[in-house]
């Protein structure tokens, strides 16, 4: 027994030093976020930079978990930070009422109106409640909510471009009119009378006319030179320059979704990019109208990876599609520190992940050891075992289920992880995404 006792004691140092450099450089948080402290968050909140997006994306939409600690981390960013400004992976018109709503929250306390979020749940009421919170309690310095993605009516955006027009006397109507004449959907009031373009469409694979729509985008591009004018004259009211930057964003969006509508039948992934890239200007823009240099960015992981080497996001191919945060570094000059969600066990409002059974799964790898929730640090020593991982990505199943491989600090900066983050709460009824 005596040599026996020996021996463990002998193999003890090894034990805990094996377990210890099985996960060297990983932080464990509560798996409740709530209760998550602002030490445990000491160590991410040091690799936060005073300007520039914190994206944070999730693998899935809808998942309980996630969204309570995109909740959590946006109260500290909030809280600690100073960041004021939250962009979400949602429509710029359509969230023009959680725009509303938390504005108005600086007087009042409402409902707040989130069946205008794509695939909402009860644990979004419980983060909109608390910034509305917020607002009340300093309506002088509120959180201001923005949409960036381009799923919305294209003929409203067309709209408020000719009444911008009129209110800030640009003399662009010709330009506007050659516009309607040849931009495809925007002379349409609803989605039934859109029905016969989108049938030839389904016939011609594209915009035909080809130079027609080519002149549509040319029309496009001179009201926008229009609006930047008068943003960068160098006498113009406070009141003129955001609305140009509101008429800006509606040509960007309006571009974009004409883009990937002209594209997606021959090719998902170009239309995949330039819907991204609508989403980089778009953040753009919005930043320039707040005037701050700051804002937490929520989005999928498929629109918030840094993209610094190829990877198959959808299975489209290798290297096929980049991200709107990609663009928003590389073409828009904006720095962005990038953290991704993932998980063992997923489930969000767009099903059940299959759970991982790849070797090199970061998700499986951090359940074998026992994590329930952690921070990993893409300079985690750890992570050094394989040159590439796996991570949850909500794709279709294939040899691995469901994601994707990357080089971790590539992609991300940081890796946010639960063992478990099921729906839990559920899901709210939600508009129409794609015809709003």
């Amino acid at each position: 027994m005596s040599h026996l006792r020996s021996l463990v004691l002998l193999l003890l140092p090894f034990s805990l030093a094996h377990a210890a450099s099985s996960l060297d450089g990983f932080v464990p948080l509560s798996e409740t976020p709530s209760a998550i402290t602002d030490v445990e968050l000491a160590s991410w909140s040091s690799e936060i930079p005073a300007q520039g997006v914190v994206a944070l994306g999730e693998s899935v939409h809808g998942s309980e978990p996630f969204l309570k600690l995109q909740a959590r981390l946006i109260r500290y960013l909030v809280e600690n930070r100073g960041f004021r400004v939250v962009i979400w992976e949602n429509a710029l018109h359509r969230s023009r009422e959680l725009q509303t709503y938390l504005s108005s929250c600086r007087s009042r306390m409402s409902v707040p109106p989130i069946d205008t979020l794509y695939m909402p749940t009860q644990a979004d009421i419980e983060f909109f409640s608390w910034a509305c919170a917020f607002n009340l309690a300093h309506p002088g310095d509120p959180i201001v909510f923005r949409g960036m993605d381009i799923w919305d009516r294209p003929w409203s955006h067309f709209s408020d471009l000719i009444a911008l027009n009129a209110e800030l006397g640009l003399g662009a109507s010709v330009t506007l009119d050659d516009a309607k004449r040849v931009c495809p959907i925007v002379g349409a009031d609803n989605w039934t009378a859109t029905r016969p373009t989108f049938a030839k469409l389904n016939t011609d694979k594209q915009f035909l006319p080809a130079a027609d729509f080519l002149t549509c985008l040319e029309r496009l591009n001179e009201f926008d030179r229009q609006l930047r004018d008068l943003i960068n004259r160098s006498v113009v009211s406070p009141y003129a320059k955001k609305r140009a930057y509101s008429g800006r964003l509606n040509v960007s969006t309006l571009i974009g979704w004409l883009k990937y509508y002209d594209i997606v039948r021959t090719s998902s992934a170009n239309a995949w990019n330039e819907r991204d890239q609508a989403q980089a200007r778009n953040i753009k823009f919005i930043l320039e109208q707040e005037s701050v240099t700051k804002a937490v960015l929520i989005a999928h992981t498929s629109h918030t990876s840094h993209g610094r080497s190829d990877a198959d996001w959808w299975g489209l191919g290798l290297g096929a599609i980049q991200s709107g945060v990609h663009y928003l570094e590389t073409i828009q000059g904006i720095p962005v520190k990038n953290y991704a969600l993932t998980g063992y066990e997923v489930s969000g409002t767009q099903g059940e992940f299959l759970k991982p059974t790849a070797p090199d799964s970061l998700d499986l790898y951090l359940h074998d050891q026992g994590v329930r929730a952690g921070y990993v640090p893409s300079s985690a020593a750890f992570l050094s075992r394989y040159s590439k991982w796996w991570f949850q990505n909500e794709n279709v199943a294939g040899p691995f289920e469901n994601g994707v491989y990357v080089t971790l600090a590539d992609h991300f900066d940081g890796y946010f992880f639960f063992d478990t983050s099921l729906l839990g709460l559920k899901a709210e009824p939600w508009r129409d995404i794609w015809k709003p």
